[in-house]
């Protein structure tokens, strides 16, 4: 048996120092982030998750273990902003590490109370939230994370477009990498909802998320139409809608009517989505022919939970059943 794992066996001996993270010395986690993926995330994309954020810079800890003088968790915050009558920087729970040999010593309570507190130091009106899993529920409750709410999948199977025959030029289109050419009709879509709701999601933020260099995002727009687009990728068997903004509704059937052409000449099976219930993008989805199956069997019926992080306080400003105060969408997914 070798000393270390005669050390594991030991849990009085465990000591762990907490090492804030961030854009100074960040390159003390990459290799650790890496090897739990096994090398399959890039450093190109691990920069730019955590340090070309334009809302603000991350918050993160590390653990690092006295007797293996290694870092063995780490655990982060990315911000988000969300403008309104108050504006304020939320956070979104971002990567959670603890290595298997270090599970259920408090390593991981231990750094999200500290990310909490630098979070409440920073901006005391803030919050943190995380989008989970069906099988991680029960491990966030009892970690601190209270449930407030679901992303659905919504889907509309091949065999719908087929039935679509709404007239469209292909040479009307134009399907480019979604990058700061966007930002435009992304400040146009803040500028619209402000006039509806009292938040809004942030232009810059949502730029910067569809620049992620681990996911080709690809954006269709109508020439001359410089405000409604798609935002998509492809995935092996679908096409999967990230976000859409179609203040045309002409525009919008004819943007449709062309993904359903490439559904059914490409051979993918469906369209699919993540959104809120109720939420703008649901009730666009909706509209076009998306559903989500509310049966426990079969295809599309799948629920992400969304929780906020409570730690063992009582926060006055954030209720149990309130819904967020930003539509999250499919490309707020964990990358």
């Amino acid at each position: 048996m070798s000393a270390e794992s005669k050390y594991l066996k030991r849990p009085e001996d465990f000591s762990y120092d907490l090492i804030k993270v961030d854009k100074t010395n960040f390159h003390l986690v990459i290799d650790y982030i890496r090897d739990v993926f096994n090398g399959s995330i890039s450093e190109e994309c691990l920069r730019w998750k955590y340090l070309e954020n334009p809302t603000a810079d991350f918050i993160g800890y590390a653990a690092y273990d006295h007797f293996t003088k290694q870092i063995v968790g780490f655990v982060s915050l990315i911000p988000q902003p969300a403008f309104g009558t108050e504006p304020k920087i939320i956070y979104q729970s971002g990567d959670e590490f603890i290595n298997e040999q270090h599970a259920k010593k408090g390593v991981y309570r231990r750094l999200m109370k500290q990310c909490f507190r630098e979070m409440i130091r920073l901006s005391p009106n803030s919050f943190a939230y995380v989008i989970g899993s069906s099988q991680s529920v029960v491990s966030y409750t009892r970690s601190g994370w209270v449930y407030c709410g679901e992303l659905k999948e919504f889907a509309r199977p091949a065999f719908l477009s087929k039935f679509n025959k709404t007239k469209f030029f292909k040479s009307e289109f134009s399907i480019a990498t979604a990058s700061p050419a966007i930002s435009t009709s992304f400040q146009r879509k803040v500028e619209v909802d402000s006039e509806k709701t009292a938040i809004q999601r942030g232009a810059d933020h949502d730029t910067w998320i569809v620049s992620n260099p681990n996911k080709k995002f690809l954006v269709l727009k109508i020439k001359g139409d410089e405000l409604s687009y798609v935002v998509f990728f492809i995935e092996k068997t679908h096409i999967m809608i990230c976000d859409m903004f179609l203040p045309s509704a002409e525009n919008g059937r004819k943007m449709m009517a062309f993904l359903d052409s490439e559904v059914s000449r490409k051979g993918f099976d469906s369209m699919k989505s993540y959104a809120q219930p109720d939420s703008k993008l649901a009730n666009q989805l909706k509209a076009f022919g998306f559903y989500h199956n509310p049966l426990n069997f079969g295809p599309w019926n799948a629920t992400i939970p969304i929780m906020w992080y409570r730690g063992e306080q009582e926060l006055p400003q954030i209720a149990d059943h309130l819904p967020l105060e930003v539509d999250l969408l499919s490309i707020d997914l964990p990358t």
